[in-house]
């Protein structure tokens, strides 16, 4: 995370006016726990690159994650205006989950398109495992994260210590499980 922090920071000072550097540095500094800083960088991003559908989408998620959850399910609602197809799906679920309205929520995790394309897709699992866990879907949380860490999202410290949406998952089984498989997925990428 510090190679990150540094990398993201050396983009911005290179490029402060290129969208996708501020994109990095809000990354870098949500996977590290500075909610507020991340979502500050994610907001100049999305004004840079001009309020795309996918950066509707994360000021949605980077809000999310500060504890504004009412602005996050504004910035989903957004994102589902905008009609780009795969990306309007995943806020719809986002926005139902965040919500807690399981019913909704259940109808979109069940639909075939939202999970081929989560399937797919390491962040998208990770946002429908944080959004479970927030709605009190357990199972659903748990095979999210397992597919975001097949998929290579393996930053077990911060699922484990930092991610306010899983702290339900952490005193399950399942997840210590899913930790060390995250740990072994690590531990290979380093060698």
């Amino acid at each position: 995370m510090e190679d990150a922090r540094r990398y993201a920071a050396e983009g911005v000072a290179i490029d402060p006016l290129f969208w996708f550097a501020r994109w990095g540095y809000a990354w870098a500094a949500l996977l590290g726990g500075e909610f507020e800083i991340a979502l500050k960088q994610m907001r100049d991003a999305a004004e840079l690159g001009g309020g795309e559908p996918l950066h509707i989408l994360f000021l949605g998620i980077f809000s999310a994650y500060t504890g504004r959850l009412n602005e996050a399910c504004g910035f989903f609602g957004r994102a589902v205006d905008a009609g780009a197809s795969g990306i309007s799906t995943v806020a719809a679920a986002l926005r139902a989950l965040f919500r807690r309205e399981t019913q909704t929520a259940a109808e979109f995790l069940g639909n075939q398109a939202l999970r081929d394309f989560a399937t797919l897709d390491k962040e998208v699992s990770w946002w429908l495992a944080g959004a479970c866990g927030y709605a009190g879907l357990t199972d659903e949380a748990l095979h999210w994260l397992g597919n975001s860490i097949e998929l290579g999202f393996v930053n077990h410290h911060f699922f484990s210590t930092i991610d306010p949406f899983l702290a339900t998952l952490r005193r399950e089984p399942r997840f210590a499980a899913l930790m060390e498989r995250a740990r072994e997925k690590q531990r290979a990428f380093k060698v």
